[in-house]
C-alpha cells in the first residue's frame, strides 16, 4: 500500500465520522429541546397522551426542519453565487 491509497480512504473515514458526529448533535438537541418543552412532571412512569402528542409533534417538526435545511434548493438559496455559475 502507497501513501496515495491510504488518503482517500481517510477522507471518507473523516467524512463518515463528521456526519456521525453532527447526527448525534442534532438529536441531542432535539432530544433536549422536545424534553424541556413537553415533558411537565415526573409523576408517572410513562407518559400522558398530552405530553406523548406534544413529543410526536415536537419530534415530526423538527425533522422537518432538517430536512429543509439539508434540501438542495434551501442549499442553493443559501449559496446563490454558486448557483448562478452553474447555470
Amino acid at each position: 500500500m502507497n501513501a496515495q491509497s491510504i488518503k482517500p480512504l481517510q477522507l471518507k473515514v473523516e467524512d463518515i465520522s463528521r456526519i456521525l458526529n453532527s447526527d448525534k448533535m442534532l438529536l441531542s438537541r432535539m432530544s433536549d429541546t422536545c424534553f424541556r418543552r413537553c415533558i411537565a412532571s415526573f409523576e408517572r412512569e410513562y407518559l400522558n397522551p398530552l405530553e406523548q402528542n406534544c413529543v410526536d409533534r415536537c419530534i415530526y417538526k423538527y425533522d422537518q426542519m432538517i430536512r429543509e435545511v439539508m434540501s438542495p434548493s434551501s442549499q442553493q438559496q443559501q449559496n446563490p453565487q454558486n448557483a448562478l455559475q452553474k447555470k
